[in-house]
């Protein structure tokens, strides 16, 4: 005759597979550093990205600057069509509003040097 056992408890077993406190904390402590190797390599990667598209921009923004205060450029152009403006005004009127055109070039065309110097700053040349 052979010898018959007690049936395993299905607690038993839960309590026997189920993993101790340092087991938990060796899982948790790998899950955390491979997730974090990840986040720092995803960071790295858009670190880099965002390092080259600014360089791009910046490049661009200065490229863009340099043409419109080149010679004959956009604020030249912007200058000579609103001084011909007041000109062609001033020519109908006389007395004071020819005085205040005068004015008004004035300051169109101080505003112009001061934008053309800005850019120029900007640009690097």
């Amino acid at each position: 005759m052979t010898q018959r056992e007690d049936p395993v408890e299905p607690t038993q077993v839960y309590d026997a597979s189920r993993p101790g406190t340092r087991e938990r904390a060796r899982r948790a402590a790998s899950w955390l550093r491979t997730n974090s190797e990840s986040a720092y390599r995803r960071a790295d990667e858009r670190t880099r990205g965002l390092r080259a598209n600014g360089r791009q921009l910046g490049e661009r923004v200065s490229r863009v600057a340099a043409d419109a205060a080149r010679t004959g450029g956009p604020i030249d152009r912007t200058e000579e069509r609103i001084n011909g403006a007041l000109s062609s005004v001033s020519r109908q009127i006389d007395g004071r509003a020819e005085q205040a055109a005068g004015f008004i070039r004035t300051g169109v065309t101080r505003s112009a040097a001061a934008t053309r110097r800005l850019l120029r700053g900007r640009s690097g040349r």
